[in-house]
This record gives structure tokens, C-alpha cells and sequence, in this order.
């Protein structure tokens, strides 16, 4: 029986790479390879790396990495892992590239980049010099955590009458305080383009940071530089991020939720701390079941699904989410999920009447599951770039034995 080769994912250990990488494992065996996945804050992992993957070249069809960190590391002093061991590199970039993709990717034909919204994607190719492979795949695909199985109505309306917020309140450790100093120090013609792009998309839901961006300099007959532009997009996406965050927030502390979170914003904390719990990954992902509902907010990625969405779909809960080009290429508004906008004034009397009507909610529930279940979409985007990754790999792999005989 011949031997399956492996797919070798690297990522840093965090709650969020762990269930990544048990989400990518269906589509890894979908593509008959084996899937290994490699923690590089272990301290043995180098050693790791060259037991599995550079003493068995032959075993080992593509690498992995969640954003960087496969580029953290050189061999002979010029050479990342990948370009040491000749061998395709799926990157993932979980979120803005300007923040998380490595200078080393953009010339390298072995280096085969995914990004999680059409508006990274031009960003990268457009402003950031990026010239290799990419693949878009903005909705991840499902995994086994949570599931809620057979779910009847007499468990579904058993469930607590309450809904599960879980966000992260800061953006790489910074408050919406500290990202908006940020943008006020700039020039003034910067930070004038800035805002006028996060009120763009403040009402836009659609519009990407980046196209708030181009739009905004059009408005004010204001040209940027290309450095320039790619930082403020990754500002003014990350203002948008947390605002939206702290404005559903804000609309619903009154309401019957329980908000998971590792930051609690300061001015929630003295009167309601009680609805706060500190959990991350998969320990947040265990909560859904207990609760009838679940609320999710995007992050301002045009054509993203987040994995809150696929979260509340395992769980049986019913999903109360923004609207986006990503969501309604599964979902309906109105029948699979509720549908609010940020503009919204009446969020907390929606989340009520379905909380207070359990068998509607349970109705939209298992629509919810049918849908998803019946989707081809989740995960197709990384299938199509793992798919290439091994075509090159066995491409050049004949190409080499060819040359060898001749």
C-alpha cells in the first residue's frame, strides 16, 4: 500500500490556528494527503521540522503556514524553510496583509498566497508588489467542535434564553482610543482621508477598507503615496473592526447576553462585569450550545464569512448577523438567519422577540444547518490552492527526473 504524503501547516500555537487547522484536515484527506501540524513556539521545533519534513523530502507534498510564521527562520543564512527544502508554501493570511505578510512572499513563485476578502487580495497585488500565486477563500470550512447534532426543539428550547457575543474588543493589543490617536497624528490631508473612509464604511457594510480608501482620496482630490495608502487601509480597517464591535456592544449590555472576551473595554467593566467570561478558541466555540443565539459581528472584510458564523451553525444556535456579500452566498436573511445593519436603533428589541419566541428561532436554526450543509462553497478556495500546490510540486518533481536522465 503506498504511503500518503504528507501537508505540513506550521502555526504559533494560538486558540484560533488550533481550530484552523482542524477545520483544513477534511479538505487535506479530501486531497489524499496527511495532514501534520507543527507548533513553532515549541521549543523543539526546529528539530521537529527537520525529522518530519527535510529528512523525508519525498513524503512531504506542500507546506503551511498562518500568516509569518513559517519566515521566521533561515537556513544558511539567506534561505527560508521552504526554499531550503525546494517545496510549495500555502500562506494564509488571517487578516490584513499590510500587517501579517512577509516581505520574503512576494517574488517567489513557490510561495502560494490565500486571502480571506477580494479587498486584500488587490491590495496585495496592487499596492504591496505581490506577483505569485493567490487564492481567495473567505469562508473557512466546518469542523466537528460544538456540534449540536440531532438537534430537536424540547434541547433547543431548554437552552438558556440568552445570546453569546464573542469578540475580541482590541485590535493587536490597541483599544479604539488608541487606534483613533493613531490616525490623529498624521497630517492633516491623511487624517482627513482616513475618516472620510471610516464614515464610508461606517453605513457601507460591502465596501472594503481599501476601496474607502481610493474612494475617499477621489472625494478630496488627494493623492497618496503607495506606503502611505497601505498603511492608512490597515488603520482605517482596523477602527472599523473594533467600532463596530463596541457599537453592537453598546446597543445590546442591556440585553440578555453573555460576551466573551480577552479585553473588557474599561468603561463596561464597574457595571457589567458579570456578563463577561474570559475564554478564546476552542473553549468560546464549547459555550454556543448553552445558548439560543448567538451575534455576529464581521470584520470588515467584503466577501468574509467568520468562523463565529460556522460556530453558531454547529452549536443549533440561531445566528443574529450583520449582512455581507460572503454570509448571503449560503445564507438568506430572514429565513437562515436575522439580518441587522450598524445603523440599526432596534437591536435590542429584535434579539428579544426571537429569545422570547424559541420555536421561530429554532424553524430558522435547522434552515440554517440545511443550507450550510448543502453549500459546495466552504473551504473550495483552499482545496483549489492545495490542489495547486501539489500540481507544482509533482510538476517539478518530473521536470527534475527528466533532467536527471537525460
Amino acid at each position: 500500500m503506498t504511503k500518503k504524503r504528507k501537508f505540513v501547516i506550521v502555526h504559533v500555537g494560538h486558540a484560533t490556528d488550533i481550530v484552523w487547522c482542524d477545520r483544513l484536515r477534511p479538505i487535506v484527506e479530501e486531497c489524499g494527503l496527511e495532514m501534520e501540524a507543527l507548533n513553532d513556539s515549541d521549543d523543539d521545533f526546529i528539530e521537529r521540522f527537520n525529522r518530519t519534513v527535510c529528512q523525508n523530502l519525498d513524503e512531504i507534498a506542500a507546506l503551511g503556514s498562518t500568516n509569518q510564521y513559517m519566515f521566521k527562520y533561515k537556513v544558511s543564512g539567506d534561505q527560508y524553510l521552504h526554499q531550503f527544502c525546494k517545496l510549495p508554501i500555502i500562506v494564509q493570511s488571517m487578516d490584513n496583509p499590510a500587517l501579517l505578510m512577509p516581505e520574503a512572499t512576494k517574488d517567489d513563485d513557490n510561495v502560494i498566497c490565500m486571502f480571506n476578502s477580494q479587498s486584500h487580495e488587490t491590495l496585495w497585488k496592487k499596492y504591496m508588489g505581490g506577483k505569485g500565486k493567490t487564492f481567495v477563500d473567505g469562508i473557512y470550512p466546518q469542523t466537528n467542535f460544538a456540534d449540536a447534532g440531532d438537534l430537536t426543539y424540547e434541547a433547543y428550547a431548554a437552552r438558556q434564553p440568552k445570546a453569546l457575543l464573542a469578540v475580541n474588543m482590541h485590535h493587536m493589543d490597541e483599544t479604539l482610543e488608541m487606534l483613533w490617536n493613531k490616525i490623529r497624528e498624521w497630517p492633516d490631508e491623511n487624517n482627513l482621508v482616513a475618516v472620510t473612509a471610516v464614515d464610508f464604511m461606517a453605513t457601507a457594510e460591502n465596501m472594503g477598507a481599501l476601496e474607502a480608501v481610493e474612494t475617499a482620496m477621489e472625494f478630496h482630490c488627494w493623492e497618496l503615496n503607495t506606503e502611505t495608502l497601505v498603511e492608512i487601509v490597515s488603520w482605517v480597517e482596523a477602527v472599523v473592526k473594533v467600532w463596530r464591535r463596541e457599537y453592537v456592544l453598546r446597543a445590546l449590555i442591556e440585553s440578555p447576553i453573555t460576551i466573551s472576551t480577552p479585553h473588557t473595554p474599561a468603561f463596561f467593566w464597574l457595571r457589567h462585569r458579570d456578563k463577561f467570561v474570559n475564554t478564546i478558541g476552542p473553549e468560546t466555540i464549547a459555550l454556543g450550545p448553552k445558548f439560543r443565539a448567538t451575534i455576529n459581528i464581521s470584520p470588515p472584510f467584503p466577501g468574509c464569512i467568520h468562523d463565529r458564523v460556522i460556530n453558531s451553525i454547529e452549536a443549533g444556535a440561531l445566528l443574529i448577523s450583520d449582512t455581507g456579500t460572503g454570509i448571503e452566498r449560503i445564507l438568506t436573511p430572514g429565513k437562515d438567519f436575522v439580518p441587522y445593519k450598524f445603523t440599526d436603533k432596534n437591536l435590542p428589541e429584535v434579539l428579544e422577540y426571537y429569545l422570547n419566541n424559541p420555536r421561530e428561532s429554532y424553524e430558522m436554526v435547522i434552515s440554517a444547518r440545511a443550507a450550510w450543509a448543502a453549500s459546495e462553497v466552504p473551504g473550495s478556495g483552499f482545496k483549489q490552492a492545495l490542489e495547486y500546490a501539489i500540481d507544482l510540486r509533482d510538476s517539478r518533481n518530473a521536470a527534475g527526473q527528466a533532467a536527471a536522465s537525460a
